[in-house]
């Protein structure tokens, strides 16, 4: 790649970083996960220049007119979480959005033709929505697949938001306090579809963090990093669900009382 700026670096390392903890947490498996990070300040240099003569058009099926001339990182289909830190140049793409928002060019000079993931509609129609709804601080999303949380999905009783958010907000404190909104959840979809994405949109207009059933889940951040914390802490009940229940244990959760407590005690903290 040509000469980058400070935002780019930056964000090249967050990805990286958190890549490298998606996959020590074992919700990366083979190229599972992708991440993407809108950039702010891209300063144009020689990636850039002559894009409708030197760059090739990948049209998309939808006008994304709010992200019309926005540049982002994404990561590339078949990469890696695990190997992101060692070849960044071939598992991070910079694309740039059409003019019409049509479509989008590949700025990245990569050794080999690689493309965007697959998941690549998703989001960029989250984004859309981050910016329709002037949201412009929330700027990471990823996409990946933490195995207590999933495992959660495939009993009946918590494929549904409401059982899945009890669940979730009655065994850790931290989610009362840090996702108060709860998390979204998703009947299974094909991964990659407009149905999917469109599906995930919608549920992250209320929630930083959407669950697929049987499949993973996406989460939004000021960071790449901030986006991981949500992940980290929703999984945290998953995983002590079932910590309690091969021990065979009754699960106590937290009462109703105790969680509206923790509600009031954060709301009057902001």
């Amino acid at each position: 790649m040509a000469e980058r700026n400070i935002e780019i670096k930056r964000a090249i390392k967050e990805i990286t970083e958190t890549g490298k903890l998606l996959w020590q947490k074992g919700w990366a498996e083979r190229n599972a996960g992708n991440i993407s990070i809108r950039i702010e300040k891209y300063i144009h240099d020689n990636e850039e220049k002559n894009l409708k003569t030197k760059k090739t058009f990948y049209k998309l099926n939808n006008k994304l007119t709010n992200l019309s001339g926005k540049v982002f990182l994404v990561t590339a289909t078949g990469s890696r979480m695990r190997d992101i830190g060692k070849n960044p140049d071939e598992s991070i793409l910079t694309i740039k959005i059409s003019d019409k928002g049509d479509g989008y060019y590949i700025l990245s000079n990569t050794k080999n033709k690689i493309l965007p993931t697959s998941e690549l509609i998703v989001h960029l129609l989250i984004h859309q929505e981050l910016l329709k709804n002037k949201l412009h601080e929330i700027r990471a999303i990823a996409h990946t697949h933490p195995t207590e949380l999933i495992a959660l999905t495939h009993i009946k009783k918590y494929a549904d938001e409401k059982n899945l958010n009890k669940l979730i907000k009655s065994i850790h404190p931290e989610n009362t306090m840090f996702v108060n909104e709860g998390v979204g959840f998703i009947p299974f979809l094909l991964p990659g579809s407009y149905d999917i994405a469109e599906a995930t949109v919608k549920s992250l207009q209320k929630h930083k963090l959407a669950v697929w059933e049987k499949h993973g889940c996406f989460a939004v951040g000021k960071t790449v990093s901030a986006a991981f914390d949500i992940v980290d802490m929703v999984n945290k009940s998953a995983k002590i669900f079932f910590l309690c229940k091969a021990a065979r244990l009754k699960l106590q959760g937290l009462s109703e009382k105790q969680i509206q407590k923790l509600s009031v005690l954060m709301n009057n903290l902001h």
